[in-house]
């Protein structure tokens, strides 16, 4: 049933790690504080003071250094939000296809006992299975 995926990266935030150049994920619901550095500012670090940066706090007591400006920050977060609502409305509509299907199959198999029940209190049909002969 399942063609929508359980676990996808595009629903994570991604950074490009401007100190090692590696990708950062990160659950966006696993954010707990952010600290914005402006480029220039004296508490950046010295290797890059060109870089606007922010300090985000992670539960479980991580911290991650990301060089972006809130903007950008922002729109990540979004993007990864809306990756997962789009992932959770496909779920969605998957599963109620098919449980849709399941109904129908459902209701076929009900009709069909209904059918059968109604056929077999006819008193001209004789119950074949009651005895070999055809008599009631």
């Amino acid at each position: 049933m399942s063609g929508v995926k359980l676990f996808d990266l595009n629903r994570l935030a991604k950074f490009e790690n401007k100190y090692s150049g590696e990708p950062v994920y990160f659950v966006p619901g696993d954010i707990v504080s952010l600290v914005e550095y402006k480029s220039g500012d004296a508490q950046l670090s010295r290797a890059r003071p060109d870089f606007d940066r922010i300090r985000v706090s992670l539960s479980g007591d991580v911290e991650l250094d990301l060089c972006a400006t809130l903007e950008e920050f922002e729109a990540e977060i979004n993007r990864a939000l809306g990756a997962t609502r789009d992932s959770m409305k496909a779920y969605e509509e998957e599963l109620a296809k098919h449980l849709n299907d399941k109904l129908r199959a459902l209701q076929h198999d009900v009709d069909e006992q209904k059918q059968e029940a109604a056929f077999s209190q006819n008193d001209f049909c004789p119950n074949l299975g009651k005895d070999k002969k055809g008599v009631n």
